[in-house]
């Protein structure tokens, strides 16, 4: 679902997009619509929200329907949105998300950075992963990490392989984070009976509001 900002933008793009396609000016425009020049511009640079009465005023001056305008922008945000959804996370993000997966599962408790009890378990699923490879993927470096590795970390510390091959603006990795970062603040507080509970119902925001709290009140 589009953020508020970002059907803005996507609806100031589509009313530009028709006023060049008409090949009219700013002026034309501002005379047609009866509106300021500054208000104008503003709406079509993205500068201030366009009220559902401007959309009309504007669409009608460009001789469009104001829900063509609202249809483009709404395609417009799904394109973005699946885009940004096929972009993979960049080493450093992926290095984030296995220190956190690693410390909230409680991994590690062997091994300084959990290499013994991350290589054994995946040797079992005939992954060979070296202490070099761990450590180049921990420190958000690019290494020749064999091609599956990602999604059988993942599989092997409980979580889906999106949390670790997936966009930030997957929803499913930005819940799984949440839940990720409540867990290490439940255990850092001395709380594990609370971070080991069912927590797929509630919200990320939710989480990462009580996260806070945790973190807040050990500092």
């Amino acid at each position: 679902m589009a953020t508020p900002g970002r059907f803005n933008a996507a609806v100031a793009a589509a009313l530009r997009d028709a006023r060049t396609a008409r090949g009219l000016t700013i002026d034309d425009l501002v005379r047609t619509s009866g509106m300021v020049r500054a208000t104008v511009l503003r709406y079509l640079n993205n500068q201030r929200e366009i009220p559902i009465s401007a959309l009309y005023t504007l669409a009608g001056a460009l001789g469009v329907e104001a829900h063509a305008m609202v249809a483009a922008a709404e395609a417009a945000c799904v394109m973005d949105t699946e885009g940004e959804n096929r972009i993979p996370p960049p080493p450093i993000e992926v290095a984030r998300r296995l220190r956190l997966l690693v410390t909230a599962q409680a991994r590690g408790r062997g091994s300084s950075d959990g290499y013994t009890e991350v290589s054994t378990a995946l040797a079992d699923r005939g992954v060979v992963l070296t202490r070099e490879t761990w450590a180049g993927l921990l420190a958000g470096k690019e290494t020749e990490a064999p091609s599956t590795v990602l999604q059988d970390l993942a599989e092997m510390l409980g979580v889906d392989p999106v949390y670790l091959r997936g966009s930030r603006a997957d929803s499913r990795v930005e819940a799984i984070d949440a839940q990720l970062e409540f867990a290490r603040a439940a255990h850092d507080a001395g709380i594990d009976a609370i971070a080991a509970r069912a927590i797929s119902d509630v919200t990320a925001q939710t989480l990462r509001a009580v996260t806070a709290e945790l973190d807040a009140a050990r500092t």
